[in-house]
């Protein structure tokens, strides 16, 4: 499988994890039952994908169980004990020609709370076979089932034809003997131990990818369609950020002959929201992951680096602007190497003075102009800079607008074409009253 690239501040600043909200993309996917189902969607989300075939795979697992909407019912408690009994350190009794003689032996010298140990473990997993084959014998989907469905299958026939379980396969487990309950042991801690490991890995990957599913219907979110393009593009209709309760939707592409989207608008318009949800969007694309969008189409592309939320370095004496270069240079070395990177700027170079800013700026997105095997997404609060660069053909200029009504600032956050010289830093100030409580103290002390 081809690594996708996600570092670290990406991660960050996508809130992919958790994050000063509380929110995070992943808790956003996880419903997950069981500790297996939490570890494999982590998993999952840790690995994204450059795979045309493995992203198909995983939108065709999903696209099952969404249809399916198959409830599995899993039980944390259940699965817990089970990995405990399949652990335990009492040797499983070997049936044998005089087997009741080998099980009141056994019995003798085995202490009682592990017979019970034992005997439990055996129930659980009895009444997690019976659930599962009831439920795969009840779906009905629309939809072709995925190879692990049938893998599943086929690994719960087996052990359940083995002689010893399937004699008490149709029984109430805890009705079963305690001899029968000894052959069962044996078959699940012994004879087909890799088979019940199997199958419980199988129950994760199922819980995992249920869990996804199941926020996918909630939140409506749709598959995006991959292409095997050569040249990266990405088009997205009615993009919105999923942590957003009444959230404004927008449209958004790129492409390998205009690869650069250049934002500009005033402090709180939605530019820094808008990076973060198509961000997202790039990300789950690359998990197989349904998005938050109506419609999406991409081309598989290599990694996706962002610079949103950088934080000052202060214990080792860097400023904002010094890391903001350092994290530029990373960025650098990686599309030198060659790959179909997705970049993402909010406020580029905001951390130094304005005409180092602006200088900077312009170096750097004329050069981004000419690496068209990467696609880039900037925003500047240098409106400047957008006016040197208008004539520019592989920039696509997109704006925020900003209305004043009643003296109060209005924000439809719906992206425009265009260029957008709104400047109401100091209409905030004096909103939020800034200004006469400064002036308030001011008096006092003349």
């Amino acid at each position: 499988m081809k690594k996708f690239d996600i570092d670290r501040q990406t991660l960050d600043d996508l809130n992919i994890y958790s994050s000063s909200s509380h929110q995070s993309v992943f808790e956003l996917f996880n419903s997950t039952i069981t500790v297996g189902g939490w570890d494999r969607l982590n998993e999952i989300f840790r690995r994204p994908i450059s795979d045309v075939d493995e992203l198909t795979n995983r939108q065709k697992q999903l696209q099952f169980f969404i249809s399916s909407k198959a409830n599995f019912h899993f039980k944390k408690e259940q699965l817990d004990y089970i990995e405990f009994y399949l652990r335990m350190y009492a040797q499983p009794v070997r049936p044998v020609k005089f087997m009741r003689i080998s099980v009141i032996w056994n019995l003798l010298f085995v202490e009682k709370h592990v017979s019970f140990q034992l005997k439990e473990g055996v129930v659980e997993i009895l009444l997690l076979l019976q659930s599962l084959k009831e439920t795969l014998d009840n779906l009905k989907v629309n939809v072709e089932a995925p190879a692990l469905i049938n893998t599943l299958k086929a690994l719960l026939t087996e052990l359940i034809s083995s002689e010893s379980v399937e004699s008490c396969f149709h029984q109430h487990p805890r009705k079963i003997g305690l001899l029968a309950t000894t052959k069962c042991d044996y078959v699940f801690r012994s004879e087909k131990i890799t088979i019940v490991k199997q199958i419980l890995e199988l129950i994760y990957e199922i819980d995992a990818l249920s869990s996804v599913a199941r926020a996918a219907i909630k939140n409506q979110f749709q598959f995006p369609k991959i292409s095997e393009s050569s040249s990266p593009y990405v088009h997205i209709s009615s993009l919105f950020h999923p942590f957003l309760t009444s959230p404004v939707s927008n449209d958004a592409a790129l492409m390998s002959s205009k690869n650069v989207c250049f934002i500009t608008g005033a402090n709180m318009a939605g530019k820094s929201t808008f990076l973060k949800a198509i961000g997202i969007a790039v990300y789950l694309a690359h998990l197989g992951f349904p998005v938050p969008a109506a419609e999406m189409e991409i081309s598989v592309l290599d990694g996706i680096a962002t610079t949103i939320n950088l934080p000052d370095d202060l214990g080792l004496g860097r400023s904002h602007y010094y890391n903001e270069v350092l994290r530029l240079k990373t960025v650098a070395e990686k599309i030198k190497e060659g790959r179909n990177f997705f970049v993402i700027f909010d406020e580029l170079f905001r951390g130094t003075n304005v005409k180092d800013a602006y200088d900077s700026s312009l170096a750097i997105i004329e050069l981004f102009t000419q690496i068209n095997d990467c696609l880039f997404v900037v925003s500047t609060h240098i409106v400047e800079v957008a006016e040197k660069l208008v004539q520019k053909k592989e920039i696509d200029f997109k704006c925020f607008k900003t209305e004043v009504k009643d003296g109060e600032l209005f924000f439809d956050r719906k992206l425009k074409n265009g260029i957008s010289e709104d400047r109401f830093g100091f209409q905030i100030l004096k909103n939020e009253n800034v200004i006469d409580i400064l002036q308030a103290k001011a008096s006092l002390l003349k």
